[in-house]
């Protein structure tokens, strides 16, 4: 089983590229490890986004600012993303996977925040599907909080 998920990763990175090819990575993860994987690449996505658009001279400031925040409130929450994916791929624990869970919700939420900040630097507009997907699943997280 493991080397079946293994072989799946590649095609899920593949199917990164763009955000067409994200929200078919996040519609063909299954398992709260392929998730876990697919946040982290759309985080990074993000970030390099974020990145391009503090290069142009049009961004403002406080665009830049609120985007650099969200990036810095995301980061700590991202990064155990992969060690908690990891351990739950080698114990397939209740533990692990709610370890896993509640870092992946975590990351939801500041991810949103994320998307949220890269889209008020671009001025607005519309948002992509992927985009509203990541903010209805952070707002859907927020209200089962306590």
């Amino acid at each position: 089983m493991k080397r079946l998920k293994l072989s799946i990763l590649p095609f899920l990175l593949l199917s990164l590229i763009g955000c067409a090819g994200t929200k078919a990575a996040y519609q063909q993860a299954q398992s709260p490890d392929e998730y876990a994987y697919v946040m982290a690449e759309h985080y990074s996505s993000l970030v390099r986004q974020a990145a391009d658009l503090k290069e142009r001279p049009s961004t403002p400031a406080s665009a830049i600012a609120a985007m650099q925040r969200a990036e810095l409130a995301a980061r700590p929450l991202v990064a155990p993303l992969r060690p908690l994916r990891d351990a739950y791929i080698a114990g397939r624990s209740a533990q692990s996977e709610l370890e896993l869970q509640r870092a992946i919700d975590a990351a939801v939420l500041a991810i949103a925040d994320l998307v949220r900040q890269v889209q008020m630097a671009r001025g607005g507009g519309t948002s992509s599907l992927l985009d509203l997907q990541i903010i209805v699943e952070a707002h859907l997280i927020e209200r089962r909080a306590p």
